[in-house]
């Protein structure tokens, strides 16, 4: 299911500037980095995207202050002495979803999130090859308290 609606309602929220843009509500798309765009702000289901790409994506090690930050998925990925296939990846995968997934929801009991930023679970719904080469992962996040949501994340 794609995004079927945005948060614009932003009273007594945190909010995350949205990097994650290039979604098209209501649209499939792909959801990438996007800096020097014009900046806005989000909450709800994109920010919960945004969030766990954030970490999912973010090697452990490279945050000075926050060693543990992230997961190893891209630092096993972009290892030059491992040779994976397609299965190979969803067990890397896994691995990663767990430290990341586990984060997140420590982090939610922790603090009161709203129900929409909240995650239950991420799975792997495939792996995509791209016209140009690429591979993505095609992903379904699912809320606490809204329907699942799929999105791509592409891979270096």
């Amino acid at each position: 299911m794609a995004i079927s609606n945005t948060s614009t309602n932003y009273t007594d929220r945190k909010l995350d500037l949205h990097i994650m843009q290039g979604v098209q509500a209501p649209n499939h798309s792909s959801i990438t980095p996007s800096f020097g765009l014009v900046s806005n702000y989000c909450a709800g289901i994109q920010k919960l995207i945004q969030r766990y790409t954030i970490m999912f994506l973010t090697e452990i090690g490279s945050q000075e202050n926050y060693p543990e930050f992230g997961s190893d998925f891209i630092t096993k990925i972009t290892s030059t002495s491992n040779n994976f296939n397609r299965s190979d990846l969803f067990s890397l995968f896994a691995f990663a979803n767990l430290k990341v997934s586990d984060e997140i929801i420590n982090y939610q009991i922790e603090n009161n999130l709203p129900l929409d930023e909240q995650l239950n679970v991420v799975e792997l719904e495939e792996i995509v090859s791209t016209t140009n080469g690429g591979v993505s992962l095609k992903l379904k996040i699912i809320p606490r308290a809204e329907q699942p949501v799929e999105f791509l994340i592409p891979l270096p």
